[in-house]
């Protein structure tokens, strides 16, 4: 599978499960008890996710995109920031769900808040790599550029312990659940 049709199968895997957690959000809005463990099992799958050839692949292509003049080195994209600015804000998130967890009363409008903020940030980076990174990548990278991040993603694979069949079986399992849930 070419690199760009993994990433592309990654964020279509990932926009699932932030459908998942958009459901689970509106239930708490509405006023219903939040499926806590569905929502931090969704979170953790696209946490995990982006740690196994993702964010960072992204940011390789951006590089050599920009490197070799298919990216404006203008400022006005920067994937790396953008990836830094979705981690902090799953971090939040898992803060603020992990407080809910405790019984700390809290409104249930700041919850909302930092779940959309992270929700609509997630959908807005991967509709920019989809509209700007990928085309830029598919046709300013070379062979050559394609064979570098090749290597870069065994080298990266082999420096985490997260398994891609356990993280797919973790995906399945949330789709599952959130079935059940909700047949």
């Amino acid at each position: 599978m070419h690199i760009l049709d993994k990433l592309k199968k990654d964020h279509q895997q990932m926009k699932q499960l932030l459908m998942i957690m958009e459901v689970e959000i509106q239930h708490f809005i509405s006023g219903e008890r939040l499926d806590y463990d569905l929502f931090c099992s969704a979170l953790e799958y696209l946490n995990r996710r982006v740690l196994i050839n993702h964010h960072f692949v992204e940011d390789k292509i951006f590089e050599l995109a920009q490197k070799r003049g298919a990216i404006a080195a203008d400022g006005r994209h920067n994937i790396p920031l953008e990836h830094e600015k979705i981690a902090f804000l799953s971090t939040a998130l898992k803060e603020a769900l992990d407080k809910v967890e405790a019984d700390n009363e809290l409104p249930r409008i700041w919850l909302m808040s930092v779940a959309q903020e992270y929700l609509q940030a997630q959908r807005r980076h991967m509709r920019e790599e989809e509209i700007m990174l990928f085309p830029a990548a598919k046709r300013g990278l070379l062979n050559a550029d394609w064979e570098e991040i090749e290597k870069f993603m065994i080298s990266r694979s082999q420096d985490t312990d997260i398994d891609e069949n356990d993280l797919e079986d973790m995906r399945k399992d949330v789709l599952a659940w959130h079935q059940e849930v909700y047949a």
